[in-house]
């Protein structure tokens, strides 16, 4: 599944099967959002959440559907192409 780079945001007293975390978008905004703990990857130190390529454009931007609305309410969000990761895994 493609993912792309976030922050976790450490909240006290927050549940621990949840994480809130940042996904940086192509305008420099922050979108944050809560997810369930297992949805994230670690990968040389830095942290991945799943999401749904929708679309890619030629100003090196990816659209990606969130596995959950962020706070803002939105659902899909542009994100640089540095910070988007394709599947590595063959499908058969």
């Amino acid at each position: 599944m493609a993912s792309v780079l976030c922050e976790i945001i450490n909240i006290p007293g927050a549940p621990t099967a949840e994480k809130t975390v940042a996904v940086r978008t192509s305008s420099g905004r922050k979108e944050y959002l809560t997810v369930p703990s297992h949805f994230l990857h670690e990968e040389g130190g830095q942290h991945y959440l799943p999401v749904v390529l929708v679309k890619r454009d030629r100003n090196k931007r990816a659209l990606v559907h969130l596995p959950a609305e962020a706070d803002s309410g939105a659902n899909r969000v542009w994100v640089p192409l540095e910070t988007f990761q394709e599947p590595t895994e063959n499908v058969a």
